[in-house]
């Protein structure tokens, strides 16, 4: 029966076989190249970005420690002036922690971000609210008590959900990564066996042509 098939239509059937295969080679590499695109917008835009915040919160957090620790062998006006810039960190937080509510958080995310915000809610409003009372006094002795005291009782929680937040986004960036590896490697294998089969087809319809 193919024998009586003309040479015209034995070329079309090897050239359009070969476009298949090179269709499908071009739509697997453009649909891995499109999830690995928007693995690595995920791996920037929500973790990258929120590590930085993060690293941000936690860092001024650690700094108005400091600023009301050291405090309490200041007087006078250096008291007031390391009040001022205390409470221009307290407002920096705000901010930055504003901004990474914005972005997507995952059900993890979400649970850890209400108890940074509880915890941070009651640092602030337990030790550095108080001490910001104290620095302005000039009260050495009831900054002092609060250092001792409420500061160090309600920090550590807040230190610990920061850290567990920290944690949450290398995670999920390690994840995003190997995710997009595995795509890659599937895409890889896919195209490997289709231009393996692609090269099979036209030795077998190439002899095929030439001993009809």
């Amino acid at each position: 029966m193919f024998r009586n098939v003309t040479v015209k239509v034995r070329l079309a059937v090897v050239v359009g076989l070969l476009c298949l295969i090179a269709a499908v080679i071009s739509v697997t590499g453009l649909s891995a190249l499109g999830q690995t695109n928007k693995s690595v917008e995920t791996i920037y835009k929500d973790r990258l970005v929120a590590l930085g915040q993060l690293h941000n919160m936690l860092t001024l957090n650690q700094q108005n420690q400091l600023s009301v620790s050291k405090s309490v062998l200041l007087t006078g006006d250096q008291q007031q002036a390391e009040a001022r810039v205390v409470e221009g960190r307290i407002e920096k937080i705000t901010a930055i922690w504003k901004e990474y509510s914005s972005i997507y958080l995952t059900s993890e995310e979400k649970v850890l971000a209400t108890q940074f915000a509880e915890a941070r809610a009651k640092f602030v409003a337990g030790s550095l609210k108080p001490a910001l009372v104290a620095m302005r006094a000039g009260d050495t002795l009831a900054l002092q008590a609060i250092v001792q005291g409420p500061m160090a009782q309600l920090y550590p929680p807040l230190g610990s959900v920061m850290e567990q937040l920290v944690q949450v986004q290398l995670s999920i960036g390690k994840a995003e990564f190997e995710a997009s590896q595995e795509r890659y490697d599937t895409s890889r294998l896919i195209s490997i066996v289709l231009t393996i089969l692609g090269v099979l087809a036209g030795i077998v319809i190439g002899a095929w042509i030439i001993r009809s």
